[in-house]
């Protein structure tokens, strides 16, 4: 019942499917990033990833991973 729009940062389309990767700039650290009480913690890209992903099925695409990926801090999160 929604209409959502926006591009996802990176989709890696191999054989096996497609793993879509969402840059996130801060500086938090680790522990900031895992904590369920501070602003930056992952758990609330939750449906912004699984947007993607419904997307993706839609086109017909396999969805095979989801990641969270944060330079500045060296972080990779997988969903």
């Amino acid at each position: 019942g929604q209409i959502v729009t926006g591009s996802m940062d990176f989709v890696w389309e191999t054989a096996e499917g497609c793993v879509v990767v969402d840059y996130k700039t801060t500086k938090a650290n680790r522990d900031a990033l895992l904590n369920k009480g501070t602003d930056v913690y992952v758990g609330k890209y939750k449906g912004q990833i699984e947007c993607y992903e419904q997307a993706l099925l839609a086109a017909g695409k396999k969805v095979i991973g989801k990641y969270l990926y944060y330079p500045m801090v060296g972080v990779l999160v997988k969903m």
